[in-house]
């Protein structure tokens, strides 16, 4: 073999050694790339997991609102703005609030807040939907037990 065919040879083996190093890096890429897309399905706890008909869906809807409203409207300003900083980077609002510094008074009054739209919500479902709601709400702190 002359040493025109070797380096010929060579030169057509890098070629095809860089193909298929290409071939697979993009390959790689590709699965990669599926990875970090966002699902397509909203997460679970966005799903009417209740199977709310859609008149309930719009008054669970006002009465979150209302009861917002009404807490937004016991806090102070500077309390308010820690609360909605924790809204948007989608913090669990029940742990700001114990960073919120509450008065006592507002202690109360939230808590009336929290029980009305409880209620109010409940009277709103079936038994059925009720049973679930029970179920995933979450249990409820000693003092809020003790006061009732």
């Amino acid at each position: 073999m002359t040493l025109k065919n070797r380096l010929s040879n060579l030169k057509l083996l890098l070629l095809l050694a860089s193909a298929v190093s290409l071939t697979l890096s993009a390959g790689m890429m590709t699965a990669a790339k599926a990875q970090t897309n966002p699902p397509t399905a909203p997460p679970p706890k966005q799903q009417n997991w209740l199977n709310l008909t859609p008149e309930q869906e719009t008054r669970m809807r006002q009465i979150r609102q209302a009861a917002r409203e009404q807490m937004d409207s016991i806090l102070t300003a500077e309390q308010r703005a820690t609360l909605e900083t924790a809204r948007l980077n989608r913090q669990n609002p029940r742990q700001v609030f114990e960073s919120l510094n509450l008065t006592d008074e507002q202690k109360t009054r939230i808590q009336q807040v929290r029980r009305s739209s409880r209620e109010q919500m409940d009277a709103i479902l079936t038994p059925e939907q009720r049973q679930l709601m029970q179920q995933r709400r979450p249990p409820r702190p000693p003092e809020s037990q003790s006061s009732q």
